[in-house]
């Protein structure tokens, strides 16, 4: 019960937090970047609790939706700065390159910050309360790295992608529009 409860949360939490992404910012890339993001933050937190041999407890149970909430956090921060950057005119890298060092620093004190304040839990006489210390902390920890490592290269690709999509749809376009005006003109 616990397993599946716990996989369970995790898909609610991550279709909720994608839901509410996509509705604030009617953008498919802007909501599913920063969960992608966080889904393998939890697929990496699994693996490394099977290979330190930790188990899930009801708290522990609970990180894959606690950790789509902060973590997402600090990547939808990123994305917001590359995508002013982006705004302003920037290429994608040369907006990442910026986005993270005008409010990397931001992020990573507030999920230093979150980190020393689930640290306290580690020192709980309660081993189910410690181990979810332990747990949390990784999993901040995780999401911090996966923040500046995977997310910048995810939403730069899947933005030149997009960008590329655009433009060639664009240009087909153009042409559609051409040739059209090209044959009735010849029609008159």
């Amino acid at each position: 019960a616990l397993t599946s409860g716990r996989i369970f949360m995790t898909y609610l939490g991550l279709g909720m937090v994608f839901a509410g992404l996509l509705l604030i910012y009617r953008d498919f890339l802007k909501a599913f970047v920063p969960v992608i993001t966080m889904f393998m933050v939890i697929g990496w937190t699994g693996g490394l609790m099977y290979y330190l041999n930790m188990e899930y407890t009801p708290m522990t149970a609970t990180l894959g939706a606690l950790i789509l909430g902060v973590g997402s956090e600090y990547a939808v921060l990123m994305m917001e700065r590359y995508f002013e950057e982006r705004e302003k005119g920037a290429l994608p890298e040369a907006a990442m390159c910026e986005a993270s060092t005008k409010i990397g620093k931001s992020i990573v004190t507030s999920g230093l910050t979150t980190l020393f304040g689930f640290m306290a839990l580690v020192a709980s006489a309660f081993g189910i309360i410690s181990s979810f210390g332990i747990i949390t902390v990784i999993d901040v920890a995780l999401a911090l790295i996966a923040t500046f490592v995977i997310f910048p290269p995810v939403i730069v690709t899947l933005d030149k992608w997009r960008e590329k999509h655009r433009a060639k749809k664009a240009g087909h376009n153009l042409n559609s529009s051409a040739n059209n005006l090209q044959t009735g003109a010849d029609i008159t």
